[in-house]
């Protein structure tokens, strides 16, 4: 089932809560829980590309790729941040000078 959210409606999906200060607070209106979206949907070996849900966290998400020599093209300081958190925050971790992060995602 899907909603279709008004104008006026004003909902904000979470999931670890580790945002800097209070942007995952909805003061005004409802908190969407997503921590039971954080699953790793498929990994390939040969390229490296993994398939994940929005609530994986950075050291979740690490399980599949590193014991086959695959890593994250950036992280930042924190691995307990979810992949949505890290892209609506923009997360740049220790490699900002390089290419945006979202050279590296795509939606599928």
């Amino acid at each position: 089932m899907v909603k279709t959210l008004s104008a006026e409606s004003s909902e904000l999906a979470v999931c670890l809560r580790r945002s800097y200060g209070d942007s995952n607070l909805n003061p005004d209106g409802r908190v969407i829980d997503m921590t039971g979206v954080d699953r790793i949907i498929s990994f390939v070996c040969r390229n490296g590309v993994t398939r994940a849900e929005a609530g994986l966290s950075l050291s979740q998400a690490l399980q599949a790729p590193v014991p086959s020599g695959w890593f994250l093209p950036t992280t930042p300081g924190m691995r307990f941040v979810t992949l949505g958190g890290g892209v609506a925050n923009d997360l740049n971790g220790n490699n900002h000078h390089a290419p945006a992060r979202s050279a590296h995602l795509s939606r599928g």
